[in-house]
């Protein structure tokens, strides 16, 4: 059977997910709440909205996460400028504290699964990530609209 790019991706994202849940585990992160920190620490500011698309979950999911943060003490919402309902996150210093813990314990699994490559092969297969993800963002040209150009 052919090795499929997409089952492949399909299981590095599942076993990466695995092992960032055991990592994160007893820092009560998941995953999912450790990109948001991450997130929010590169974009402070961000909405609910914003980073729900940018996690590609929903937006009612994305305002649970970011309400149980905020909870925790991680996360400080402020109500944006002009606009009524929308709530700007940045990290409180326990958020921050808890994300570099967070980073520390994923740079070890990071590393346990490219050990076996070398430093220009990581940086290629990050590079080849990213073409790969901009090029799923970006949408589809319409046919006909290459040939008008």
């Amino acid at each position: 059977m052919e090795r499929r790019l997409t089952y492949l991706l399909r299981q590095a994202t599942t076993s990466m997910r695995a092992a960032l849940r055991h990592g994160l585990g007893d820092l009560d992160l998941t995953p999912v709440q450790n990109t948001v920190l991450h997130l929010v620490a590169t974009t402070p500011g961000s909405s609910s909205a914003d980073l729900a698309r940018r996690t590609h979950v929903s937006p009612q999911t994305m305002h649970k996460l970011v309400t149980e943060l905020e909870h925790r003490g991680l996360l400080k919402l402020h109500p944006r400028p002009g606009h009524g309902r929308i709530r700007d996150a940045e990290l409180t210093d326990e958020g921050r504290r808890l994300l570099t813990e967070a980073d520390v314990r994923a740079q070890t699994i990071e590393d346990r699964m490219t050990a076996g490559l070398d430093d220009r092969q990581r940086r290629q297969l990050i590079d080849l990530l990213q073409h790969c993800v901009t090029a799923l963002d970006t949408p589809p040209e319409e046919p006909g609209q290459r040939a008008r150009k």
